[in-house]
């Protein structure tokens, strides 16, 4: 166990964020490939959506996050830090909120939950 801390010590920030940057990719290909379907037995938890316009979405918000992690890499300023910081809390937040809750209230699994779980709260 010393030893794995002490490897994480040895790594940048910046590549964290990278690493955190590829574990929501999977959660949002998670989502991608299944929440279109779930949608459509979720009631009034979400509405449905169909699979062209929520993958697009998905897409062009994990491309946002790549944005901003590539700006926060290349930037050392208060904004920069700000936007990180801000985007890692949504991203927790996330997780809890509409994933757990969901799966919770409606007692089947909702998607995006095993990745948020496993790789994004760590």
């Amino acid at each position: 166990m010393k030893e794995i801390l002490f490897n994480l010590n040895r790594i940048s920030y910046r590549k964290i964020i990278w690493i955190i940057a590829v574990t929501e990719t999977i959660h949002n290909l998670e989502e991608a490939l299944w929440l279109p379907d779930w949608s459509k037995t979720a009631g009034a938890w979400h509405s449905p959506v169909g699979e062209f316009e929520f993958r697009f979405a998905v897409a062009l918000v994990t491309l946002i996050f790549y944005l901003a992690i590539y700006y926060f890499t290349k930037n050392d300023n208060k904004f920069s830090k700000y936007l990180i910081s801000g985007v890692l809390i949504v991203i927790l937040l996330n997780v809890f909120v509409p994933h757990l809750a969901a799966t919770f209230i409606l007692g089947k699994y909702a998607p995006g939950v095993a990745a948020g779980v496993i790789l994004n709260i760590p």
